[in-house]
């Protein structure tokens, strides 16, 4: 009756979960019943408990974004150095945008033949571990609109990400910085 890849929802009793998160499921299509369900092997199925509440998800959301946000003001202050503030602002809406379609980068030159590989490992791939990534599973919107936890893990690898990140755009900021001509006025 159902149309193929729809999500399918059953209740489990509360009982079913052990303390400590684990459960065991047994799968299987009785032949007497009628109804036939498939999924495949490599997707699985999820199974959704309750663990917490809307507010404290999105609390945890809004402090993943602003730690995108404190990378892109590293990253500004970081080119405000030895930049304008034109070209700064503008290389800093590029890396945001570069940073949104990032695995789209990734999994495009992961599409290209061994001769681009080699160039990509050995000069882009170190150029776009230093941009930040706000899309796939780095994004948690995603999380928000499928109702998943976002645990403590995911905040402190996504922050720990953007703070090692921002920390070598502050050396490298203190390494110009400390080269450039500093003015004295005379009178």
């Amino acid at each position: 009756r159902d149309a193929a890849d729809t999500v399918q929802e059953f209740a489990v009793p509360g009982n079913a979960v052990a303390d400590d998160g684990y459960v065991a499921i047994g799968f299987m299509n009785p032949p007497s019943n009628n109804t036939t369900l498939m999924f495949d092997l490599q997707e699985g199925f999820n199974l959704l408990f309750k663990a917490g509440s809307f507010s404290g998800n999105f609390a945890r959301a809004s402090a993943v974004m602003l730690a995108g946000l404190v990378f892109l003001a590293a990253l500004g202050i970081a080119l405000s150095t030895f930049l304008s503030m034109p070209v700064a602002a503008l290389i800093c809406f590029a890396v945001f945008f570069m940073g949104t379609i990032n695995g789209f980068i990734i999994d495009s030159f992961d599409a290209m033949g061994d001769k681009v590989s080699m160039v990509y490992n050995f000069g882009v791939k170190p150029i776009l571990w230093l941009l930040p990534r706000f899309d796939g599973d780095w994004n948690p919107c995603g999380y928000i609109i499928s109702a998943e936890l976002l645990g403590p893990a995911f905040m402190m690898h996504v922050a720990g990400s953007l703070a090692v990140k921002a920390f070598a755009l502050f050396l490298a900021a203190v390494a110009v910085f400390n080269r450039r001509e500093l003015a004295k006025v005379s009178i």
